[in-house]
C-alpha cells in the first residue's frame, strides 16, 4: 500500500446555484489543495454571485474562506474560478476567467472538508468543475 502523498482529482458535479457541494477528506488522510476551477453559469436574475471555497473542520467552522475578488452578474456563461497558489486575487475577469489565490500549505485533515457554493446564487445558476489535492495518510499521532 502508497503511504507517500499523491495526487488526485475531486470532480464538482454540475449543481444548482442555491445549493453547495462537500467535498470531505477520509478519516485516515489528510488533503492539500493544489489548484482547482469551478466553471459558473448565470442565469437572468439580477444579482451579484461569487464562487467560494470555504476550508472547514469536522465540527463546520469555517477556517478559511477562498473567494474572488470580482462578481459574476446575470445572464453570463462559463465564467471560469481559477483557484491557484502563488497568484495575485484578481479583480476583474479577463476573457471568461479570474485567478483566484488559496494558501500554499492548506493542508485539511480527516473529517474536515472543502465545501463550494455560490454566494448570492440562485437556482437557475449552475457549477461545475474540478479540484486537484495531494493525499497523504494522517500521521499516527
Amino acid at each position: 500500500m502508497q503511504t507517500g502523498p499523491r495526487l488526485f482529482t475531486q470532480t464538482i458535479a454540475a449543481t444548482a446555484g442555491n445549493a453547495g457541494t462537500t467535498v470531505t477528506v477520509p478519516a485516515n488522510g489528510m488533503y492539500k489543495l493544489m489548484y482547482g476551477q469551478i466553471n459558473l453559469t448565470t442565469d437572468a436574475t439580477v444579482t451579484n454571485r461569487r464562487v467560494v471555497l470555504h476550508a472547514r473542520d469536522s465540527d463546520d467552522n469555517v477556517l478559511v474562506d477562498i473567494h474572488s475578488g470580482d462578481v459574476v452578474t446575470a445572464s453570463l456563461t462559463n465564467q471560469h474560478h481559477e483557484f491557484m497558489q502563488g497568484v495575485y486575487r484578481e479583480t476583474s475577469f479577463i476573457g471568461g476567467a479570474l485567478q483566484i489565490p488559496i494558501p500554499v500549505d492548506l493542508w485539511i485533515q480527516g473529517g474536515d472538508d472543502i465545501y463550494v457554493d455560490v454566494d448570492a446564487g440562485v437556482a437557475g445558476d449552475s457549477f461545475s468543475g474540478y479540484l486537484r489535492f495531494e493525499y497523504a495518510d494522517k500521521p499516527p499521532y
